[in-house]
């Protein structure tokens, strides 16, 4: 995909659907089950903090993700960075 038209795309509101569009082989489902998982996955290291142990180094899953949605994301990310550069004076940043 072309990262113009990409970008194009990704300033058009998605319009309200039962099912929005994501990437191939991965329906709502399959994206709701990653964020279980990532979820159990963070619990497990919890109990192992709260018993006393070592916090183990446990990847979370990815969600696909195309071009147009890393774009979005990054809309999103500098629309927030300025409100925060906004309300702290540009003491702190979205990286803080």
């Amino acid at each position: 995909m072309d990262e113009t038209w990409a970008e194009e795309l990704a300033k058009v509101e998605r319009p309200d659907e039962d099912e929005p569009p994501s990437p191939l082989g991965y329906d709502t489902a399959s994206l709701l089950l990653l964020g279980v998982i990532g979820e159990l996955r963070n619990n497990r290291a919890q109990m192992v903090a709260n018993a006393g142990g070592d916090v183990p180094n446990i990847p979370l899953p990815k969600a696909p993700e195309t071009l147009v949605d890393r774009i979005r994301q990054g809309i999103v990310d500098n629309d927030l960075s300025s409100l925060i550069e906004q309300a702290t004076g540009g003491r702190y940043t979205l990286e803080d």
